[in-house]
């Protein structure tokens, strides 16, 4: 964390949150009803690493 700082560290770990949980859905992982990946949800998840990526250079 003392590399990234703490604002990146957080926005990265919430980033690989919604990654991890789309994937879950997708796949119906862990005996859930499967979600195919529609073009929003896969979008804010991309918008989300955007922001990681903003908060890291910006």
């Amino acid at each position: 964390m003392p590399r990234l700082g703490t604002a990146t560290f957080l926005a990265a770990v919430v980033a690989g949150q919604l990654a991890c949980s789309l994937a879950i859905d997708h796949y119906g992982l862990m005996n859930i009803t499967q979600h195919p990946i529609s073009l929003g949800r896969f979008l804010g998840v991309a918008l989300v690493f955007a922001g990681v990526l903003a908060v890291k250079y910006l």
